[in-house]
């Protein structure tokens, strides 16, 4: 899968094997971003998402 198709699907599949059954770590914050480890229980593939803070919410 390329990193436009990973996009596309929203992180809900892994990029190696296409399983839906995958699953992250905590959620690692600094500035500007976050990263998360994530694994796959189909292939156990691993890899980090990457995440650009885009702005912020009211509450």
């Amino acid at each position: 899968m390329t990193q436009s198709e990973y996009l596309t699907v929203r992180g809900t599949q892994c990029p190696y094997c296409h399983s839906q059954d995958v699953e992250g770590s905590e959620v690692d914050i600094n500035e500007g971003g976050a990263t998360q480890e994530i694994g796959c229980n189909t292939c156990n593939a691993e890899w980090i998402d990457t995440y650009t803070l885009t702005g912020y919410m009211e509450v």
